[in-house]
């Protein structure tokens, strides 16, 4: 799949490298956006299509998002999100000279 790449994959979780300029989420249905290319992903590889978003990130940022891959599994990771277990890192790349 070229919109994406997998990073991770497990009977839990799965991690995909989104590219610039790809939105998570719309409600465009005519505009590809990388929850439904998850979803379309998991089907052709012969799972479940359940792709429920962990965190998101703008269409215009490079970076890591995760999915769960079961009701169980969003359960549980929403859990740590509202505990504060789970720990978010932001990076950036910059070019150039920093003013």
């Amino acid at each position: 799949m070229s919109d994406f790449s997998v990073a991770w994959n497990d009977d839990d979780i799965l991690v995909v490298v989104k590219p610039f300029g790809l939105c998570v989420q719309t409600k465009n249905i005519t505009r590809k956006d990388l929850e439904s290319l998850v979803a379309n992903y998991l089907s052709q590889k012969g799972s479940d299509p359940y792709a429920r978003l962990l965190q998101r990130l703008d269409a215009p940022v490079y970076g890591l998002v995760a999915f769960a891959k079961s009701r169980e599994a969003a359960a549980k990771f929403s859990c740590q999100i509202e505990c504060g277990t789970m720990k978010k890192t932001y990076m950036a790349l910059v070019t150039g000279a920093v003013k």
